[in-house]
């Protein structure tokens, strides 16, 4: 049974969020969008598969996006909640073989006191170890051009955290 789905999809800059909203809107009429109080950062519902659904807004509005996240999980803006969250959807989605890193986007007021590398690092590391205790190997690294990025996204109180796939990238070069 197909579920609802939840993307973050962000523009390519703060002056280009109202037209990434239009077309995010345009593109996918049944989806619900949505402002969520921070300039560039969108939020879609729509029935299907999270993975499924990121990947056809980058193939249907790549030149108007920034990044569009596959959401798995909604928590509290604390390193606990997040690092826990991070390590289960990358233990769950990254595969032997797979190059990951992890990428924090902190937005409005947070529990956050420590510095956004800081973060990623120690939440990073946490994701490497679960990933090295499942296949049996060093997962990679790669913090440039991974195959999988864990992205959570601090929307003040609340952080989504979810997948986004370098497979579904359309170079816009």
């Amino acid at each position: 049974m197909i579920g609802m789905a939840k993307l973050i999809v962000t523009s390519r800059g703060l002056e280009a969020a109202p037209q990434t909203l239009r077309v995010i809107k345009d593109a996918f009429p049944d989806a619900e969008v949505g402002r969520t109080g921070f300039r560039g950062v969108i939020t879609m519902d729509a029935e299907g598969y999270a993975l499924k659904l990121a990947e056809h807004v980058y193939q249907e509005c790549f030149v108007d996006i920034g990044r569009a996240v596959a959401i798995f999980s909604e928590v509290e803006s604390t390193r606990e909640e997040v690092e826990e969250a991070a390590v289960r959807i990358g233990e769950e989605n990254i595969e032997r073989g797979e190059s990951f890193c992890f990428r924090l986007y902190k937005r409005g007021s947070h529990q956050f006191e420590k510095d956004t590398p800081e973060l990623e690092e120690k939440i990073g590391g946490a994701i490497w170890e679960v990933l090295e205790g499942k296949h049996g190997e060093e997962p990679e690294v790669d913090l440039e051009t991974p195959s999988v990025t864990i992205d959570a996204e601090v929307l003040g109180s609340k952080t989504a955290v979810g997948v986004l796939r370098r497979e579904w990238e359309v170079d816009v070069a």
